[in-house]
């Protein structure tokens, strides 16, 4: 009988020609819903819903006016009736219309806190709140709930602890485990209102609630917005409180929570957060630092893989801390430390690495591999990657015993994303971040439920953190770029005897092409791409390395012809692309060395060779020009090259060392300077300026590659000298460039 009677009402609703009229047949409608089951009933009720129209609804909420005799509230009640039954579903979630509505609820809890002592009042509240609840169950609905400006009433609400405060909280946590930081966009005062009252409360309690309020700042810190956090007004209280309960006397609990904040502290708002003028002094960085190697220290050595991978998230925080302490002690500042701190800061930290050392050195020998790659071991290979960057020297015997595990954890990384980059419908775009787009990262948050007297309390999820996002969820990693944390330290192991035969044994020089190949795909398809650019810059310093220190490894392996290839195919697409001279200073100084020692290759083909060698003399006579001033003549770098000279000067002169070098044993190739047009602009250039208008290792780098390109042909001995080459000669007291000139 209700269905007929609804079918009944709802057809009413339809032919309704004024609001009157859908009115009346709204609330008999009403009474039937509110009688049937819910969850059955869902199409039904978007049935009364479309019947209605979401502009009726917004009008009901809107209305202030009501029939003599009814309640205040009628309108607005009956209208989050039928809203309230149907907003968890994520095609009226999505109707442009809630957005307004949105709005609506908003003013309607902001009203409600102190006007909830009558009760059809508190009912409209209590159906508001479920609309919002409904809203913030889907995605849809979540963004409905921000596009409506939601923020600010919720705020408002949890921080005046008004009735349903913890309703406001239980959506405001939804919200942010969701949406992130994107929950706070137009709205960073509200971040900082919520922020303030939290570290209110965190100051004031002296008990349990304490600890749970460090897990819910973590989690606000790991939504931060604020671009300067120095200009806000809690980080001074915040800091201040945790250097206090740091001194007390903690459980293993109460001190995780503390240490996981922070860190959260340290790398959201920098590290001069935890030093003068913030803090007194530099002790209490120098406490978190202690407490943190020693938490990582009994964590890898006392615990059980097991127990270590139920702690991941806190060890992440731990290693994201250290990282920046690492950071902070290399930048090029004045420290806020002395010699005997630092020397014992990196005492304390020496004893963490040993125990990351350790616990790697226990994952290489388990079985089967697959354990390998957890997310927790990915971690601890990247803060021992931000360690090598730095310090080789230290516990040199155990960092050499991890490095075949390094490799073969490489060798994984690199074949997977192979893999995924063959893959036609693979998005590219997170290839360089240290977790990529399409995994499903470990900052999801945690999930807030309601304490029953009140109180806010947290799950027994731990709060992750942003720098933790390099552990994915899950038993193996897939797509992280594992090479990219190690490619400093490398570079500098690849310099040392020990450490580099074994690198070479395990095929580091193998994995590392097929690596650059990866990333010259990527970097040929984002050019501006920085992350990438570092990368590849980093990646040839390990290649020069190695080429010079095994010239005969890098001038017969298969690898290093591969290589040297892929040096010939790109620096000729770049090397006229202002933005990309450090990537083409590296391509040009590595592959000329690369072509020296592979002379005697007979597979070269020569058009690559040429266009390689005619785009390196283009980036090395575009260095410098010649300025006339009253003194005289004198050779100034160019402006384009200026900027960034003191990146490049090395590899330039590598470079024309080399170029000098390949001449000497390849004459051949003299007709690709010919080409250029370089030499007779040099000659002339080196004739017009003496004395104190050239540096001296700079005039040496240009006679050694006119006395190279002079030895090698009688047409460019004859256009050297037609140019002014004798006087260049005694100008600059060259009596070896003017045999080799006088030669017939």
């Amino acid at each position: 009988m209700e269905d007929v009677d609804l079918e009944k009402y709802i057809k009413a609703l339809n032919v309704a020609q004024s609001d009157n009229d859908k009115f009346a047949a709204l609330i008999l409608v009403t009474k039937i819903v509110r009688g049937k089951n819910t969850s059955t009933d869902l199409f039904e009720r978007k049935e009364i819903l479309n019947a209605l129209g979401y502009t009726f609804l917004t009008r009901l909420l809107k209305t202030a006016s009501v029939p003599d005799d009814c309640p205040l509230s009628i309108y607005k009640s009956v209208a989050l009736s039928i809203l309230s039954s149907c907003c968890s579903d994520p095609e009226v979630a999505s109707h442009p219309e809630l957005k307004k509505q949105v709005m609506v609820f908003g003013e309607i809890i902001i009203n409600g806190i102190n006007k909830c002592a009558d009760p059809s009042e508190q009912s409209v509240v209590t159906d508001c709140y479920d609309c919002l609840n409904g809203l913030a169950s889907t995605k849809p609905g979540q963004d409905t709930l921000i596009a409506g400006d939601i923020i600010p009433a919720l705020v408002t609400v949890i921080t005046s602890q008004a009735n349903e405060h913890e309703k406001a909280f239980h959506i405001l946590m939804q919200l942010l485990k969701n949406s992130g930081p994107n929950t706070w966009t137009g709205n960073t005062r509200c971040y900082d209102k919520m922020m303030n009252w939290l570290v209110e409360d965190f100051k004031k309690h002296q008990d349990n609630h304490k600890f749970e309020l460090c897990e819910i700042l973590a989690f606000f810190l790991s939504n931060h917005v604020t671009d300067d956090t120095s200009k806000v007004s809690w980080i001074e209280p915040l800091v201040a409180t945790l250097n206090e309960v740091l001194r007390c006397k903690l459980g293993v609990v109460q001190r995780e929570r503390v240490l996981k904040l922070a860190s959260l502290v340290v790398t959201t708002c920098g590290m001069e957060s935890v030093l003068p003028p913030v803090t007194a002094d530099s002790k209490l960085l120098q406490l978190l630092t202690h407490l943190t190697c020693i938490e990582v220290t009994m964590l890898l050595e006392d615990g059980n893989m097991q127990q270590i991978k139920d702690k991941m998230e806190l060890l992440c925080a731990y290693y994201a801390l250290l990282e920046a302490v690492i950071g902070y002690m290399t930048v090029d500042q004045s420290l806020e430390l002395d010699k005997t701190q630092i020397i014992q800061l990196h005492d304390a930290m020496a004893g963490a690495f040993n125990s990351i050392l350790y616990f790697l050195s226990e994952v290489a020998a388990l079985q089967p591999q697959q354990k390998h790659y957890h997310p927790v071991v990915i971690a601890s290979v990247r803060i021992l990657g931000a360690w090598l960057a730095e310090e080789t020297s230290t516990l040199k015997k155990e960092v050499f015993n991890i490095l075949p595990f390094l490799v073969h954890i490489c060798c994984v990384s690199v074949k997977r994303n192979k893999d995924i980059l063959q893959t036609p419908e693979v998005n590219r775009s997170g290839c360089e971040s240290g977790c990529e787009s399409g995994c499903e990262s470990a900052t999801a948050g945690t999930e807030y439920s309601e304490h029953s007297h009140g109180e806010i309390c947290t799950s027994t999820v731990l709060v992750t953190q942003e720098q933790a996002s390099y552990c994915e969820r899950g038993e193996e990693f897939t797509n992280v770029d594992v090479v990219r944390f190690l490619l400093p330290g490398l570079c500098h192991l690849t310099s040392e005897d020990e450490a580099r035969q074994i690198l070479v044994h395990e095929g580091l020089h193998t994995l590392l092409v097929e690596y650059f190949k990866q990333k010259m795909e990527l970097f040929m398809e984002n050019r501006q791409d920085t992350q990438i650019q570092d990368t590849v810059c980093t990646l040839c310093g390990i290649f020069l390395n190695l080429t010079v220190t095994e010239p005969s490894l890098s001038g017969s392996h298969h690898q290093f012809f591969i290589l040297l290839d892929s040096l010939f195919f790109y620096l000729p697409q770049i090397v006229f692309d202002s933005n990309l001279l450090v990537v083409t200073a590296n391509f040009s100084s590595l592959g000329l060395m690369l072509l020296r020692n592979q002379i005697k290759r007979s597979d070269l083909i020569i058009e690559n060779r040429d266009k390689f060698l005619a785009a390196c003399i283009s980036f090395m006579k575009k260095a410098h020009g010649q300025s006339q001033t009253n003194k005289g003549s004198s050779l100034l770098l160019s402006e384009e090259y200026a900027s960034l000279w003191s990146s490049i000067k090395d590899l330039w002169f590598l470079s024309m060392d080399n170029l000098s070098a390949l001449i000497s044993r390849r004459p051949e190739v003299i007709h690709i300077v010919m080409k250029s047009g370089w030499l007779p602009f040099l000659v002339k250039t080196l004739a017009n300026v003496k004395g104190a208008g050239i540096d001296c290792d700079l005039a040496n780098t240009f006679l050694s590659f006119l006395l190279a390109v002079a030895s090698s042909s009688p047409a460019a001995r004859q256009n050297i000298c037609e140019n002014g080459g004798f006087n260049v000669a005694r100008i600059h007291n060259s009596p070896e460039l003017s045999n080799v000139l006088s030669t017939s």
